[in-house]
């Protein structure tokens, strides 16, 4: 009897301790990681022979095991998550021809177009910074934030802003091929659009455009105006394109069939 009476008071400990340690993340330190193998020694223990001792050893060790991860979790995350030069970094990419013409050109885009899945989910992330929880509270119930910080994913987190930029500037790359290769159609929709109206500024920001267009859009951004313009006239040429099946919208950009893969 005694025997079942001490496995029935340790149920609720090892399944708050299982439960825990089931999504807790790996960390870097020996020390810790011993004290979680113990763990999970001692509740297999608990399963074969129950004792008293065995369920204080395990009380305590858990008590330590928790207190050291909690701590060694909120210091990682307030490094960055808090981190004064990463959000200076993000702004200064949010400030940057990348950012403006990734936000801009991809409203130019045919039905179907994607945005960038890893420019989504970096910026996702990065707006994450300056996490507001308690995250010591937080800890208390489980071994995460509400924030998508992890302690396995620091090198992803330290070259954030970095990715980042690579993933606009491929999305801007991908995106200005689409729209040089359909130049001459765009062109000549622009051009249509200025015999069909009387506008002398609209006549004058259409010729810009197509200049621009014939740059390959790599001398300047452009201008509210002339986006507004290249919008009316995309429209049409890519609407046109899609009926003709010279693309299919699935296929407009290769980088949307790529995993995301983050944490590397």
């Amino acid at each position: 009897m005694e025997i079942v009476a001490c496995f029935v008071k340790g149920a609720e400990q090892r399944r708050e301790i299982e439960s825990y340690l089931s999504i807790c993340d790996v960390t870097e330190i020996d020390g810790l990681e011993l004290d979680r193998e113990r763990l999970l020694e001692l509740i297999d223990r608990s399963y074969s022979a129950p004792s008293e001792s065995s369920n204080r050893e395990l009380g305590y060790l858990w008590v330590k095991f928790k207190r050291t991860y909690i701590e060694h979790f909120a210091e990682q995350h307030d490094l960055f998550m808090k981190s004064h030069s990463l959000q200076l970094k993000f702004d200064e990419i949010r400030r940057g021809g990348d950012w403006w013409e990734y936000e801009n050109l991809a409203e130019i885009m045919p039905d179907g177009w994607k945005r960038n899945s890893k420019v989504e989910t970096h910026t996702k992330h990065l707006l994450e910074l300056d996490c507001r929880t308690d995250v010591r509270e937080a800890l208390k119930a489980r071994p995460f934030c509400t924030c998508s910080f992890n302690l396995t994913a620091i090198n992803y987190w330290e070259t954030l802003p970095d990715r980042l930029s690579a993933a606009l500037a491929d999305s801007v790359r991908e995106t200005r091929k689409l729209i040089t290769n359909n130049r001459a159609r765009i062109i000549e929709q622009l051009e249509n659009i200025a015999k069909n109206g009387s506008d002398q500024a609209i006549s004058k920001t259409v010729v810009s455009v197509s200049n621009l267009l014939t740059s390959d859009l790599v001398t300047r951004e452009i201008s509210p105006a002339e986006l507004q313009l290249l919008k009316r006239a995309a429209a049409v040429v890519f609407a046109s394109a899609i009926i003709r099946g010279d693309f299919e919208p699935t296929q407009l950009q290769a980088d949307v069939r790529e995993e995301v893969i983050l944490y590397v």
